[in-house]
């Protein structure tokens, strides 16, 4: 049993030894310019260096083969953390960050250097376990051993923070896989600390040791990473061949060597399918990630053109909004007389003039709230606001243009006494109000249009309701009409008022959104009008807060 344990520990040390320098060999004549993979080939010759050294030292009967021997497997483990780190900044892209940090280890490194060949460091190497030659740390090598694994778990934490940060996901596929199996490379070679502190823990996890390096080749070549998972497959499955097969060789007697051969034939069959299963799965693997790719670069291209049509149209209404001013300011003055008397058609033409102005004014108004709210930069001011108030101002304001359309528009409320009070930004509120009485103007030929306020004392909320006897909205199309530019009503050949790009309604959802509110339409049906129904919270004591008369 010794043998076999002393054959699994030389031979995974051995091994381990030129898996790591072919590894480290191919990453570096891969790309030589390239940081990561510069400091992986450090990191391997130091990873080398000390298993071959650890190999040569369990296996020798020479006392001074072996001291010598574990000069050089130290050698190459003090170097083995700082190396991990540079190489954990490298893949992180964050050497830049922490360079300070990874300079100021270098003295101790140097300083370990140096006592490495003392006996401060190891006192000596004598027979330990089933090895022939192992080292007995002397007084500074606690210190060399908080060193190791400090550092190797601060490399750990950033190469898993930066895995979490990552939105790529092939470049956090990645960094998992070098995550997990260079720590379970340290779990595996790290295990020979307990010998060197006379601890009687033997390394039985020496053999994880062994692979890892090929699972971070594999992994900074970028090669598909979920090959892995049918390189894992087909390895068990030749393993448990292998097994049945010795099976097969040893078996006492023809009848229990026909059985072994039977399920050998049997498990060769169904390891063929389960090898091909497990391609299949990952080909679609591979197939959906590189559909997770291209759609994340696409939402990232579809975010970038977003921000970039927000901006634009800022920064073209702030453009705007200045000449409009000045625009209607004259033609309220010319209309007022003060740059003297209005004759003939005159009058008529600038009103028409300043009103067409007042509407444009008051879409670029929208489109900058609008594009302030998309860019995450439009500032709410929140206070106590009465609504009815506000109702009133908007109502009193745009009779005129009810008056020149021909319609009627009235206020009624169901509720007195101050029961109106909401907590929000005023003047948001107001061009909510606004922009909804002006659609309703936009379509309605005939009749009235009615502002409405009401309070639900049990649910707690303020209703505002604008209703009129337009052309109404079919029911396959009101969920519709608070898309931006989209028109959600019925549009007919002559009807040149009703077009538009139901922004105002866009625009309204999106501030009773950010007031915690709600909005949706309701109407009967094509030509009998339509309703829109705002809800918000109410605000102050409750006693301000009246019943529904």
């Amino acid at each position: 049993m010794n043998s076999l344990l002393f054959y699994y520990y030389s031979g995974s040390l051995l091994l381990g030894g030129f898996i790591a320098l072919i590894s480290g060999i191919i990453v570096y004549l891969n790309n030589k310019q390239r940081f990561e993979n510069i400091s992986w080939l450090a990191l391997s010759v130091g990873t080398s260096l000390w298993s071959f050294g650890y190999f040569s030292m369990i296996t020798t009967n020479d006392h001074n083969v072996a001291l010598f021997s574990n000069w050089a497997l130290h050698f190459g483990a003090i170097f083995i953390p700082i190396c991990y780190l540079m190489f954990a900044l490298a893949v992180t892209d964050t050497y830049e960050r922490y360079k300070f940090f990874f300079y100021s280890l270098l003295p101790v490194t140097a300083v370990f250097l140096a006592l490495n060949t003392s006996a401060f460091f190891v006192r000596d190497v004598f027979q330990k376990f089933i090895f022939n030659f192992a080292p007995d740390a002397g007084p500074a090598y606690i210190f060399f051993a908080v060193y190791f694994f400090a550092v190797v778990f601060f490399a750990i934490y950033i190469l898993a923070k930066s895995m979490f940060e990552k939105t790529d996901p092939i470049e956090k596929m990645r960094l998992k896989y070098i995550l997990l199996s260079s720590s379970a490379g340290f779990t595996g070679g790290g295990g020979v600390f307990f010998l060197t502190f006379n601890v009687n823990f033997p390394p039985y996890f020496l053999l994880l040791f062994t692979f890892y390096p090929v699972i971070i080749t594999i992994a900074i070549l970028r090669y598909k990473l979920f090959s892995l998972k049918i390189l894992t497959t087909e390895l068990l499955v030749f393993v448990f061949w292998s097994i049945l097969l010795l099976q097969v060789l040893f078996a006492n007697g023809m009848s229990y060597q026909m059985v072994s051969v039977v399920v050998l034939v049997v498990s060769i069959i169904f390891g063929v399918l389960l090898i091909r299963s497990v391609t299949k799965e990952v080909k679609l693997k591979e197939h959906l990630l590189e559909l997770a790719v291209e759609v994340s670069r696409a939402n990232q291209r579809l975010r970038r053109s977003e921000e970039q049509k927000s901006e634009f149209i800022s920064i073209a209404s702030h453009q705007l909004r200045t000449p409009l001013t000045v625009i209607k300011g004259y033609a309220s003055m010319v209309m007022e007389g003060s740059f003297g008397k209005l004759e003939g058609e005159v009058p008529a033409a600038v009103s028409k003039l300043f009103q067409a102005t007042q509407k444009v004014v008051g879409l670029v108004d929208d489109l900058l709230t609008l594009s302030r709210i998309e860019r995450g930069k439009n500032a709410f001011t929140f206070t106590p606001v009465n609504i009815h108030e506000v109702a009133t101002e908007v109502v009193n304001e745009m009779q005129a243009m009810a008056e020149e359309a021909g319609l009627t528009l009235t206020l009624s409320l169901d509720s007195v006494d101050g029961g109106h009070m909401v907590e929000g930004d005023r003047e948001k509120l107001k061009q909510v109000l606004r922009n909804l009485v002006n659609n309703a103007f936009r379509f309605t030929r005939a009749g009235f249009v009615r502002v409405g306020l009401s309070c639900d004392d049990y649910a707690r909320r303020l209703r505002i309701s604008v209703s009129d006897t337009g052309i109404g909205i079919a029911e396959d199309k009101l969920s519709k009409i608070f898309d931006s530019f989209t028109t959600a009503v019925p549009q007919k050949k002559g009807e040149e008022a009703m077009h538009g790009s139901n922004l105002g309604l866009y625009l309204v959802k999106e501030i009773i959104k950010a007031h915690q509110g709600s909005v949706h339409a309701e109407s009967a049906g094509v030509g009998q009008g339509s309703t829109i129904i705002v809800e918000l919270p109410f605000k102050g004591d409750e006693s301000q807060v009246t019943s529904s008369i």
